[in-house]
């Protein structure tokens, strides 16, 4: 494909209309926000940012809470699968005496068979 849009700003040509706005919007308008900080009111103003709150008191969130939360949730979870395990291992040893008591009937036929 013909790279056929140039940008207006460089000598950049670019093949899709995509590229081109992601070019001027990571090259150029980068450079033009660094251009209005070096003006005379360039000083960085120390505190905090308009709009952004204070913290409040309390427990804390974010990361370390979400992971207290999951935690709490894998305790109630290994619970319920430890039961469900136990009850799983009760119903194979059922089975297990059901099939050793087959085995033994089977045994005790081809005991009977040889012996006639």
């Amino acid at each position: 494909m013909a790279k056929k849009l140039k940008c207006p700003k460089c000598d950049r040509k670019f093949s899709m209309p995509a590229h081109l706005a992601r070019h001027l919007s990571a090259l150029h308008k980068r450079k033009k926000k660094a251009a209005k900080r070096k003006g005379p009111k360039a000083k960085r103003r120390v505190g905090r940012p308009k709009g952004v709150a204070k913290k409040k008191p309390g427990r804390p969130k974010g990361r370390a809470a979400a992971h207290r939360k999951i935690a709490r949730r894998g305790a109630g979870r290994a619970a319920t699968l430890m039961a469900q395990l136990q009850a799983y291992e009760r119903q194979l040893s059922v089975q297990r005496s059901a099939l050793d008591a087959q085995i033994d009937a089977v045994a005790r036929a081809m005991d009977a068979l040889r012996g006639a």
